[in-house]
């Protein structure tokens, strides 16, 4: 597909978004050769709304969730409320 898409349209740089929670999409991009491109908002925009879900939500926070902070080399609450971004480069 993302040959087509190349081919048709002359697009080579794909980003996408993936829940935090997603791992079997994550992996899968990340074997494309997709590499993290930080975060992104996505159903909160609101700073006070971001803060109060981080905070209702921050048992949540597990092994799994701190490793992908490292890897985004972000703060691991953020990731309760946002989603991963990656870039991916098709040649």
């Amino acid at each position: 597909m993302l040959d087509e898409i190349k081919n048709r349209l002359n697009v080579s740089e794909f980003r996408v978004r993936i829940d935090v929670e997603n791992y079997p999409s994550q992996r899968l991009f990340e074997k494309l050769g997709a590499e993290p491109n930080g975060i992104s908002e996505f159903l909160l925009h609101e700073e006070a709304d971001i803060r109060r879900c981080e905070e209702e939500n921050i048992h949540l926070l597990d092994e799994r969730i701190q490793k992908l902070a490292k890897q985004f080399n972000v703060e691991p609450r953020k990731l309760l409320s946002h989603v991963l971004e990656y870039k991916l480069m098709w040649d």
